[in-house]
């Protein structure tokens, strides 16, 4: 294979191999955990063929499959909010035996095909509104169905595909800061909500103004504009009300975890214990305390990064982010060098989802980020997950076996 594919492998072998032996000490005599190992490790060969299948089908078959992938997505999103089995408030899988499907997970698959169908046209003119909608109003459409589930991370993720997707295809920096702008005026609004600082809401919308001045739409695009973050600023308090109990504790908690020590504060203060106890070099394989003794929640899934850092300390997590750094590092470079757009942008579209997701998972870990329940691509117990970034995998590997390709 070429030095790039190996660059690509390696990382994600590594980082299997983590999450593998991260598991199996997350779960070592816990009775109710006994059938997460071998799970995993079936998991793991599962994704391991389909990484393979992917990337031996054909580009132009991949394109072609592109509309037909979303629309089975979007029907699944919907079928499960109408035939799903809620589970603790929450309805996000499709029941197969002793098996769960989360349909979300493969929707991001579909999407970045999706997206980079779209995208690859040539005749896309980004500086015109009406290219950006059809992009952002395919995200959108799946994170609002997700968000009815409700899964708050798995749509934020989704939610953020569009805007590498949209800077790789040569967006101007002001058009994606406007892109993103309602989002930020909703956070900042949050903000003054949950602590009474209006000062970061203020400061957004003086930079808000400045760059509308510089950048002068037209009156109808600012009437639009203005109205929107009106509305923006207007509703997320009434939202806020809207959010389940637990949701409105774990903003609150991420905000100051003291708050709610037993409570919503409780994964992360433990998992911020664990991984603190274990200094540079970590307590040794299979000897964390934290996570051995069950005090961190979810450690075999969302939380796995706390087994990293308790057992194999600093050097584990730096280990994890470096093997991260690596992997999207090379994924980039082959982005660059592949002659077709389309394979092109759906190698940003996974790399990008890999970061984000690596970012917040091990922020929320830290206590830097919110806990959205969002795994960490590789390491993370979870067949839909895990099948879904094997078949990412697939995919970059496919580019590059057809780099010369257009």
């Amino acid at each position: 294979m070429r030095d790039t594919e190996w660059g690509i492998l390696l990382p994600v072998l590594s980082l299997l191999v983590l999450g593998t032996l991260g598991v199996y000490s997350a779960t070592r005599g816990v009775e109710a955990l006994r059938h997460t190992l071998p799970q995993h490790i079936l998991f793991i060969c599962l994704g391991l063929g389909v990484m393979v299948s992917v990337s031996l089908i054909p580009p132009k078959v991949l394109y072609s499959l592109a509309c037909p992938l979303y629309l089975a997505s979007l029907i699944s999103l919907i079928a499960l909010l109408a035939l799903g089995t809620p589970v603790r408030g929450a309805v996000r899988w499709f029941s197969l035996g002793s098996f769960h499907v989360q349909p979300s997970e493969p929707a991001k698959f579909s999407l970045i095909l999706a997206l980079s169908r779209f995208l690859e046209d040539r005749r896309t003119d980004l500086r015109k509104v009406r290219w950006i909608i059809p992009p952002v109003s395919m995200a959108g459409l799946f994170s609002l169905l997700v968000l009815l589930e409700p899964d708050l991370g798995t749509a934020l993720s989704i939610a953020f595909l569009p805007i590498p997707m949209l800077w790789w295809a040569g967006m101007l920096p002001v058009h994606l800061f406007l892109l993103m702008s309602p989002v930020i005026n909703g956070l900042c609004v949050l903000i003054w909500v949950l602590t009474g600082n209006a000062l970061p809401w203020g400061a957004f919308v003086v930079v808000l103004t400045v760059v509308l001045l510089l950048y002068r739409p037209r009156f109808f695009h600012l009437i639009l504009w203005t109205a929107l973050h009106i509305g923006i600023a207007t509703t997320v308090p009434s939202l806020w009300e809207r959010l389940y109990d637990y949701q409105r504790r774990r903003i609150i908690a991420f905000l100051n975890p003291g708050s709610d020590p037993m409570g919503a504060g409780y994964q992360v203060l433990q998992s911020k214990v664990a991984i603190g106890s274990g200094g540079f070099w970590g307590k040794g394989f299979m000897k964390g305390t934290q996570t051995g003794l069950a005090f961190v929640p979810a450690r075999h899934t969302d939380f796995i990064s706390a087994v990293v850092g308790e057992e194999l300390g600093l050097f584990g997590i730096s280990l994890v982010l470096a093997l991260f750094g690596m992997l999207i590092w090379r994924s980039m470079n082959l982005a660059g060098s592949v002659r077709s757009r389309f394979l092109s942008f759906c190698i940003v579209g996974a790399a990008s989802l890999w970061a984000f997701q690596a970012t917040v998972n091990i922020g929320m870990a830290l206590g830097i980020m919110p806990v959205t329940g969002l795994p960490l691509p590789f390491l993370s117990y979870g067949g839909s997950s895990l099948l879904t970034h094997m078949a990412l995998v697939g995919l970059v590997l496919n580019a590059g076996l057809h780099r010369y390709e257009y």
